[in-house]
């Protein structure tokens, strides 16, 4: 790693190559000063310390930051890993906003000259927000991305109760769904739960998507549920659970269940 001095008349750093004056005030630079170990510093990066900045903001599970400063390995072990979860790339970014990252030749990347102490830590803490805020959206847009199927199922299924269609309703129910319950059942559960048909509109407010062990054939990530309310056409609340299991690539649902 190449190290530079400090001028002692103006602080302009010095390569130790340099002749003995400073080419920035031309003063004489002693040799007390060259050989003293505690008047070294890391030389500045090429790399942009910013730029290394926002890559870690923004896709710092993936290691492009890593990548960027020229450290293939730990940055292909970052990408394999998310970062550990996150904990490397928070940690990165500590350094990087402390100005104590370096890239593959042990140089420094520098985001700020001159700075102090609570001006970094106010953009260490400024950065890790900011990194948690696009995350948490990533995951969040993610899992919406994953659950919109059963929400389309569900909504689907309701439009045709609401409009009258209840052999439409029922071919959205799972094979082992119509196995358990015949289409004749299907329609005496509805008429005794007139809200399904009365319904005016359905908010669900909870979903998820997890691996059922007795629909394996589906693949992964190949159960579902939908939580919510749905609004009858009086005004009336009333509470629901949708249970689904993927069959054929389609989600079907295997379960509704009315809580008054």
């Amino acid at each position: 790693m190449t190290v530079m001095h400090n001028c002692p008349s103006c602080g302009a750093k010095l390569k130790d190559d340099d002749s003995q004056f400073c080419p920035k005030c031309g003063a004489k630079i002693p040799e007390k000063v060259l050989l003293d170990p505690n008047n070294i510093n890391e030389v500045e990066s090429r790399k942009s310390g910013r730029q290394a900045l926002l890559l870690c903001i923004f896709f710092g599970p993936l290691g492009i930051h890593r990548f960027y400063v020229g450290k293939f390995f730990t940055g292909m072990l970052t990408l394999l890993t998310g970062g550990f979860l996150g904990i490397w790339t928070i940690l990165d970014l500590i350094r990087i906003n402390q100005n104590k990252f370096t890239d593959k030749e042990g140089n420094t990347l520098i985001v700020a000259h001159n700075v102090s102490s609570l001006h970094k830590i106010i953009l260490t803490l400024g950065s890790i927000g900011f990194w948690l805020i696009i995350t948490i959206s990533v995951l969040l847009t993610f899992i919406s991305y994953l659950t919109s199927g059963l929400l389309n199922t569900a909504n689907e299924q309701l439009e045709a109760l609401r409009a009258g269609n209840i052999n439409e309703a029922y071919s959205y129910t799972s094979q082992e769904y119509q196995q358990a319950i015949s289409l004749a059942n299907f329609q005496k559960w509805l008429a005794e739960n007139p809200e399904l048909k009365n319904n005016k509109s359905a908010n669900f407010t909870q979903r998820g998507i997890t691996n059922s062990p007795v629909n394996n054939a589906a693949g992964y990530l190949n159960s579902g549920f939908l939580e919510g309310t749905i609004t009858t056409n009086d005004g009336k609340k009333i509470g629901i659970k949708y249970i689904f299991l993927k069959e054929n690539d389609r989600w079907k649902i295997v379960g509704i269940f009315l809580e008054r």
